[in-house]
């Protein structure tokens, strides 16, 4: 038997043991990463990788999520050898699930993630918020540029898990801003 027939067996394989776990019989997922990102859709290995780790079950025309989940791990190294899996995957939110392929761990990005949060939650935000009250009361502006708090909050947020977690170049703008804020013996 050929190499290139083992291969195609054994992606089959998989593919068609997911396969007997999806429910929607009239639409059947690309097989491979590279196909589905020529069609702009995810592989099948890709959906119940993201079901598991964006909801934790079944759903969305999957059964046997976490059953299916735990194959893809065992099989780790066949379903990125056989391009089955996406190399980076996100939910519908752009939250990032996983990256380089490590949806078995916990992956970098999840960690820089947590850490973007915990810096963010517990530094930033009650910083800018503290800063834009007190700028307001003193000046009577509003400090939110013509937006909502809410909204500017989103965008300040937004740029900054951007360059926190993705190392963007304007992270040192960040880090050198979180310097400010300790060194100003700012306290939440």
């Amino acid at each position: 038997m050929t190499t290139q027939m083992t291969t195609q067996m054994t992606a089959a394989k998989i593919y068609n043991h997911l396969l007997t776990n999806w429910e929607q019989p009239s639409y059947n997922p690309p097989i491979t990463a590279t196909e589905a990102k020529q069609r702009d859709k995810w592989s099948l290995a890709d959906l119940f990788i993201r079901q598991w780790l964006n909801n934790g079950g079944d759903g969305f025309c999957m059964k046997n999520v976490e059953e299916m989940y735990n194959y893809l791990v065992e099989n780790k190294d066949d379903v990125i050898k056989f391009d089955l899996v996406s190399k980076d995957g996100w939910n519908n939110s752009s939250f990032p699930l996983w990256g380089n392929f490590h949806f078995w761990e916990f992956s970098d990005l999840e960690k820089k993630m947590l850490e973007a949060t915990e810096k963010w939650e517990k530094i930033f935000k009650p910083f800018i918020l503290a800063t834009a009250a007190a700028e307001e009361a003193e000046t009577g502006k509003d400090p939110y540029n013509g937006n909502s708090k809410e909204k500017f909050i989103n965008i300040v947020a937004a740029k900054f898990y951007g360059c926190w977690v993705y190392d963007k170049p304007d992270k040192q703008e960040f880090v050198d801003f979180e310097k400010r804020i300790r060194l100003s013996g700012f306290k939440n």
